[in-house]
């Protein structure tokens, strides 16, 4: 099951990266997996983050639809500097409870990358260009905790990703570019 979620994610980034809607079904498909794979892991926080991104995953196929053309846009940077301090504050908020209340193998990892994986994925599912970076941050993080889990298929899809991630990041910012130089 794992190589499957792992399949269809890899599919799911090639089609964000050329700016397909089809990357949004295929994404639902591998979280619902990666959902029950990391329960059974107990990455709790990992659980609640694939959760919500589900629901960013028909939110960004919902708006997505009919947009395929469209260039994506870059954050102001005052609001990503905002959405890092709490990524940090939330992280750290919660490191206590999820240490003292849960079996959780790794808290700090489980927790900073679910806050960066919401983040991440809902600026793309918003078409901004900041995404592609966030997931490069994320992934890194990701790769120490599945590998640290023993879980080496989706250690290996978070390195191949992190150059789907900086592909993306230049496709778009070159669109953007062509498209601010064509008018």
């Amino acid at each position: 099951m794992e190589i499957l979620a792992v399949i269809l994610t890899l599919l799911s980034a090639y089609y964000t990266v050329i700016g397909k809607v089809i990357c949004w079904p295929l994404a639902i498909v591998s979280t619902v997996l990666y959902i029950y794979l990391l329960a059974v892991e107990k990455l709790y926080f990992q659980v609640i983050a694939d959760t919500i991104i589900l629901y960013q995953c028909v939110v960004g196929w919902y708006y997505w639809k009919g947009t395929e053309d469209e260039v994506g846009v870059f954050l102001a940077k005052k609001i990503l500097i905002r959405d890092i301090i709490l990524v940090i504050i939330g992280t750290l908020t919660l490191i206590y409870p999820i240490t003292k209340y849960t079996n959780d193998p790794q808290p700090a990892l489980d927790i900073v990358t679910t806050l960066l994986a919401l983040l991440a994925n809902w600026y793309l599912a918003k078409k901004l260009i900041d995404g592609f970076l966030m997931w490069v941050v994320t992934d890194i993080f990701l790769i120490a905790m599945f590998f640290i889990q023993g879980m080496y298929w989706s250690g290996g899809l978070y390195i191949i990703l992190i150059g789907f991630a900086l592909q993306g990041h230049f496709k778009w910012k070159s669109n953007l570019e062509k498209q601010l130089a064509n008018g």
